[in-house]
C-alpha cells in the first residue's frame, strides 16, 4: 500500500497488486519471447544458412556481378547495425542443399520494415526479389510485417545477396526457413505485433476518456503521447506498409516513418516534462527540456530541405541527452518536497531503468551497438511496457488525486455548514438582542410614564416586572429548547388544576369561560411545561383577542388514534383581517403585522409547539368565524422515560 502525505496525515493508497503482478509477468513474458525469436522456435529447426557475410559498397552503384567478384567479404552473425549512411550495404547468404526433393519452396525473411530498398538476388534461380518501405508491396512478397519471399529449394549449394538501402537507419537481419516453419513464425511474428498495437490503442483511448473526464494535463499530455506511440507502432512494427503501401504513393511510407521518430521523441518529452514539473523541478530544466521538445517537433521540416537522413540521425543522437536531461530535471526537484502520490525518488529509480532502455534502440540506429540480437523488437516492447508501467502509475496518481479531491470537497462542505451555522446563530443573537431591546423597553417606558404622572401603584408595578420576567423566560426555555437540552419530566399531576391556576393567572381572567370535567383530570407528563403551554396560549388571546367578546377554554378527555389523553380548545375572537399566516404561525420571531401593534416575542407559539412535541403531543389551529382556536392533545400516559421533575 503507498501512503499519499498530507501535513501530518497519511491518506492510503490501495494498489491492485495482483492486476500489476499480472500485467508486468505478461510483458516479461512478450519480451522473452521477441528476445528469444519467434523465428527460432521448433524443436527440430532445419538450419538451411551455412554462413552470412557483409560488405559495403562505399559508392552504391555496384551491380552484382561485381559484388559476386568481391573477396574481402566479413563475417555477419544473424543480425547487426550498420548506422546512419548513404551506402549500399551487401550481405552474401550461403544457403545448404535441400537434404531431399521437395516441392514445398523455402522462404527468405529480411528487415526491419523500415529498410527503403531492400533487393534480393537468387542468382542459381534467375530471382530477383524487391522490398522495402519506398516501394509497394509486391506480387512476391508474401504479405506479412517482415520483407519475405518464397525461393526455391535447390539440391545444390547456392548463395543468395541481398542488398539494402535507406535513409534511415539500417540494422539488417536475414533469415531462411523451410515454407511452414516460415509460415508459422511469420504468423507469431504478426500477432505479437498486432497485440502490441491493439494495447496502446486501448492506453491512448483510456488516456483520452480518462482526460475527458478530468480535464487533468498530466492525462491529456499522457493520451497524446500514447496516441503518437501507437500510430508510431503502427508504422514500425509493419502493418503501416502491410494495409497503406498498396495506396501510397512510392516515398510517402518513408516520410511519414521518418516525421514519426522526431514527433514520438518531442511527445515523450513533453509529458515527462509535464510529469516531472508537477514536482516543481528547477525552471532552467523545465525551460530546457520544453526547447528540446519544440526542436524534436520541427526536425520533420527538414524533409523538405532533403535532410530526410540528417533529421533521423540528429534525433537519434539527442534522443538519450533528452532522457538524461529527464533524470536531471527529475533529481531537481528533489529538494522540493513536494507532497505526491509517487514518490520522486521512485519516480527518478524508474527514469534511470527507462532511459537505459531507450537509449540502447538509439545506440543501435547510430550504429554504435552493432551486434545486440532483438533489439528492435525489445525496443519496441519497451515502448509499451513503459506505457502500460505509466498507465499504472497514472492510475496510482489519479486515485490519490481523487481521494484528496474528496477529503477537500467534504472540508468544504463541513466549513460551508460551519459557516452557516456560525451566520443563522449570528442572525439568531441579533433578532433575540432586538426582540429584548424592543419588549423590554416597553414595560420600562410605561413604568417610566406612570412614575412622570404620579400614577404609579404596586400593582402596575408588578404587571411590567411580570411582563419583562416572561419575555426573558420565554428566551431562555427557546435556547434550551433549540439546544434540545429540555427534557419533560414524568410526574402525576392534574390538568384541571393547572388548567384553572392559569387562567388565575392570565391577564384577565373574568374574560375567560373555562369548561372542565367534573372530578379531577389524572395525567402524567411534565407540570411545568403543561403550564407554559397553557399560560402561553391564555396570555395571547388575553392581548389579541376582540374585547368584549369572551375567550372559551374547554377541557375534555379525548381519543386520538385509540389512545386516551387530554384535549384543550382555547378559542378567542379576533378583528377582520387580523388573523396570522397560518403555515408560519409557529416560526420562530414570528409576529403577524397586527400582532406588532402589542408588545411581544415572537416566542410564545414557538415555545408552545417545541414543547408539545416534546410531550409528544398534537397542536392545531384554526380560524372559523373570526375566531382564532387553538387545540391540544396530550397523551394520559407520559410515553417517554421517566424523569423526576
Amino acid at each position: 500500500m503507498l501512503t499519499l502525505e498530507k501535513g501530518r496525515h497519511l491518506m492510503p493508497i490501495k494498489i491492485d497488486w495482483t492486476f500489476f503482478f499480472r500485467t508486468v509477468v505478461l510483458w516479461v513474458l512478450l519480451l522473452l519471447q521477441a528476445c528469444s525469436g519467434v523465428t527460432d522456435r521448433s524443436e527440430n529447426k532445419i538450419e538451411l544458412i551455412e554462413s552470412t557475410s557483409w560488405w559495403v559498397d562505399k559508392g552504391g552503384q555496384a551491380p552484382l556481378h561485381e559484388v559476386m567478384a568481391v573477396t574481402d567479404w566479413q563475417e555477419f552473425k544473424n543480425w547487426k547495425s550498420f548506422g546512419f549512411g548513404s551506402e549500399a550495404i551487401w550481405l552474401r547468404v550461403k544457403l545448404k542443399a535441400a537434404q531431399e526433393a521437395s516441392p514445398a519452396p523455402w522462404v527468405v525473411s529480411a528487415g526491419p520494415v523500415f529498410l527503403d530498398h531492400l533487393t534480393i538476388f537468387d542468382p542459381s534461380a534467375n530471382l530477383v526479389l524487391r522490398g522495402g518501405d519506398a516501394i509497394a508491396p509486391t506480387k512476391e512478397d508474401l504479405q506479412s510485417l517482415n520483407f519475405s519471399f518464397q525461393i526455391p529449394a535447390l539440391a545444390q549449394e547456392r548463395n543468395l545477396y541481398v542488398r539494402v538501402e535507406s535513409l534511415s537507419t539500417r540494422p539488417v537481419f536475414v533469415h531462411v526457413q523451410p515454407f511452414h516453419d516460415a509460415i508459422f513464425a511469420l504468423k507469431m511474428n504478426d500477432s505479437l505485433w498486432a497485440v502490441l498495437v491493439v494495447i496502446s490503442t486501448v492506453l491512448a483511448l483510456w488516456g483520452a476518456l480518462q482526460w475527458w473526464h478530468t480535464r487533468e494535463k498530466v492525462i491529456g499530455v499522457y493520451a497524446i503521447k500514447q496516441s503518437v506511440t501507437t500510430v508510431w507502432l503502427f508504422f514500425f512494427s509493419g502493418y503501416g506498409r502491410l494495409f497503406l503501401g498498396p495506396w501510397l504513393e512510392p516515398g510517402v511510407l518513408t516520410a511519414i516513418a521518418a516525421a514519426l521518430v522526431p514527433c514520438l521523441m518531442a511527445s515523450m518529452l513533453i509529458f515527462l516534462s509535464v510529469l516531472i514539473q508537477t514536482y516543481k523541478p528547477a525552471k532552467f530544466w523545465f525551460y530546457l527540456s520544453y526547447a528540446l521538445a519544440v526542436l524534436f517537433a520541427l526536425m520533420p521540416l527538414a524533409q523538405f530541405f532533403g535532410l530526410t537522413r540528417e533529421s533521423l540521425k540528429l534525433s537519434n543522437t539527442l534522443a538519450p541527452v533528452a532522457l538524461l536531461l529527464m533524470i536531471i530535471k527529475a533529481l531537481s526537484a528533489i529538494p522540493s518536497k513536494v507532497n505526491n502520490p509517487i514518490k520522486i525518488e521512485y519516480l527518478v529509480l524508474y527514469l534511470l531503468v527507462y532511459g537505459f532502455l531507450t537509449a540502447l534502440a538509439p545506440m543501435t540506429n547510430l550504429g554504435l551497438l552493432q551486434e545486440l540480437p532483438h533489439i528492435l523488437k525489445s525496443s519496441l516492447i519497451h515502448v509499451i511496457l513503459d506505457s502500460t508501467v505509466m498507465f499504472i502509475l497514472l492510475q496510482i496518481r489519479a486515485r490519490a488525486l481523487q481521494r484528496e479531491q474528496h477529503e477537500l470537497s467534504l472540508k468544504l462542505v463541513s466549513s460551508t455548514q460551519r459557516i452557516q451555522a456560525e451566520q443563522r446563530l449570528r442572525e439568531e443573537q441579533s433578532k433575540l438582542f432586538s426582540m429584548l431591546a424592543h419588549e423590554i423597553k416597553t414595560p420600562l417606558a410605561t413604568l417610566s410614564m406612570w412614575m412622570e404622572t404620579g400614577t404609579l401603584s404596586p400593582s402596575k408595578i408588578s404587571r411590567s416586572i411580570s411582563d419583562m420576567n416572561l419575555i426573558l423566560e420565554r428566551s431562555v426555555q427557546s435556547g434550551q429548547l433549540a439546544d434540545q437540552s429540555l427534557q419533560p419530566a414524568t410526574e402525576h399531576l392534574d390538568a384541571k388544576a393547572i388548567t384553572q391556576a392559569c387562567v388565575r393567572w392570565c391577564r384577565t381572567p373574568d374574560l375567560v369561560d373555562g369548561v372542565c370535567p367534573e372530578g379531577s383530570a389524572c395525567l402524567t407528563g411534565d407540570a411545568h411545561m403543561l403550564q407554559i403551554v397553557l399560560s402561553n396560549l391564555l396570555d395571547n388571546a388575553c392581548k389579541y383577542g376582540q374585547p368584549p367578546e369572551r375567550i372559551s377554554l374547554e377541557l375534555t378527555p379525548w381519543l386520538l388514534n385509540e389512545r386516551p389523553g387530554w384535549r384543550w380548545r382555547i378559542s378567542n375572537s379576533i378583528s377582520p383581517g387580523d388573523a396570522p399566516e397560518a403555515n408560519r404561525l409557529f416560526e420562530k420571531y414570528y409576529r403577524s403585522p397586527q400582532a406588532r401593534r402589542q408588545s411581544g416575542s415572537g416566542l410564545g407559539l414557538f415555545l408552545v409547539k417545541g414543547l408539545v412535541n416534546l410531550m409528544q403531543g398534537t397542536i392545531t389551529y384554526e380560524l372559523k368565524d373570526e375566531r382564532v382556536t387553538f387545540e391540544i392533545w396530550l397523551p394520559s400516559q407520559a410515553p417517554w422515560p421517566r424523569i423526576s421533575p
